[in-house]
């Protein structure tokens, strides 16, 4: 399960925009956008509704748990979505998404083990 902030995060650089073109898309400063990637602050539906709009996805799909459902649903259209980007075509993109997750399963995974072993050897 990935943070709502970096899902969106993906999906605005997967797009190739800039943190400063979609803030302005959503009336905000920069940095207040900024911090919705990083997940300090809460954001609102209307905004939600609004960002999803900017990055050509559904708002189910947007809020949905599971970051592979946005890029199963939109990764491979033909139309103004994930496309080719920086000369990457789809399939390696998606490639360096799912990377970047395995990545970060296996840290939380040893996190997760480093904990087990402490209540463990406590018991």
């Amino acid at each position: 399960m990935v943070a709502l902030g970096q899902k969106i995060r993906r999906i605005r650089e997967y797009r190739d925009l800039s943190q400063d073109s979609v803030a302005m898309e959503m009336g905000m400063s920069p940095s207040g956008y900024s911090r919705i990637e990083r997940d300090e602050v809460s954001i609102t539906v209307d905004k939600l509704n609004r960002l999803a709009d900017i990055l050509k996805v559904s708002l189910l799909d947007l809020v949905s748990p599971e970051e592979s459902i946005v890029f199963n649903n939109y990764g491979t259209a033909k139309d103004n979505s994930f496309s080719t980007i920086n000369g990457s075509t789809d399939t390696e993109k998606i490639e360096q998404l799912y990377k970047e997750q395995i990545n970060l399963l296996q840290q939380e995974v040893s996190y997760l083990r480093g904990i087990v072993n402490t209540l463990t050897k406590s018991a």
